[in-house]
């Protein structure tokens, strides 16, 4: 089990970040669970059995969704 935790941005408090963020990668069909206090940590639960190829897809995906993220809020 891996986690990301999220920090306030702008005028983003760390769960509106995180809730922002949950969408844009539901939306390319990576599923999260939500954790921690403030609900802004992305809780990653992979199988066992990932493979390394899985991983870095994931990965890529993580990224382009943080920067989509950051593209729409400062475009506003």
């Amino acid at each position: 089990m891996l986690g990301l935790e999220f920090d306030s941005y702008k005028e983003f408090s760390s769960t509106e970040v995180y809730e922002k963020i949950k969408k844009i990668l539901l939306k390319n069909k990576i599923l999260v669970a939500t954790y921690g206090l403030e609900n802004n940590v992305l809780r990653f639960i992979p199988p066992l059995n990932i493979t390394k190829k899985q991983i870095d897809e994931i990965i890529k995906i993580l990224n382009k969704s943080i920067l989509e993220f950051y593209e729409q809020v400062n475009t506003i």
